[in-house]
This record gives structure tokens, C-alpha cells and sequence, in this order.
């Protein structure tokens, strides 16, 4: 388990091995890649590629959010809307 923590590491672009860093983190990638899939992610990431989406990920996963944010807010209001009535007629006060 040990050379998959040092790829780990690299992988995520950290100093220390995601196990000292982020408890759990070698098991979800050691449950979801192989090593030798992990070494063709190391790969990847060097590539030009892979550079770009390791910069644009932070802007990405930002993006995302406000995104999935906006979503559930839209949801639930439609929701809240939709069930409104009968929801006050069940004593909930809206």
C-alpha cells in the first residue's frame, strides 16, 4: 500500500501522502483504479492535456457548484410551490 500512497500524493499534487493529509482518500481511489490505472493518470496529468484540466479544476468544480446550487434552489422552490397548499393544510406555516 505504500507505493500507492506516493502516487497518491502525486496524483492529488500534495506534499505528504493523502493518508496522513486526508484520511481515507488512498481507499477511494485504491477502490475505483488499479495501480496500473492510476500510473496512466499520472500519464495523463503530465500531458498538455492533462495540465490544462489540473489548472482549470478548481474553476471548474467552482462553477459546478453555483450550478448545482442554483438547481436545487429552483427545485425546491418549485417543489415548495407545488405542495404548498397542501402542506399549510397540515400546519406548516410557509
Amino acid at each position: 500500500m505504500k507505493p500507492l500512497f506516493a502516487l497518491l500524493a502525486l496524483l492529488l499534487g500534495t506534499q505528504t501522502a493523502p493518508a496522513q493529509g486526508l484520511p481515507g482518500a488512498v481507499e477511494v481511489y485504491a477502490a475505483k483504479f488499479s495501480a496500473e490505472d492510476l500510473h496512466g493518470l499520472l500519464e495523463f496529468y503530465a500531458t498538455p492535456l492533462g495540465k490544462r484540466l489540473i489548472a482549470a479544476q478548481p474553476q471548474i468544480a467552482q462553477q459546478m457548484f453555483q450550478l448545482g446550487s442554483a438547481w436545487g434552489q429552483r427545485t425546491a422552490q418549485a417543489a415548495l410551490a407545488k405542495h404548498a397548499e397542501e402542506l399549510r393544510k397540515r400546519g406548516f406555516k410557509l
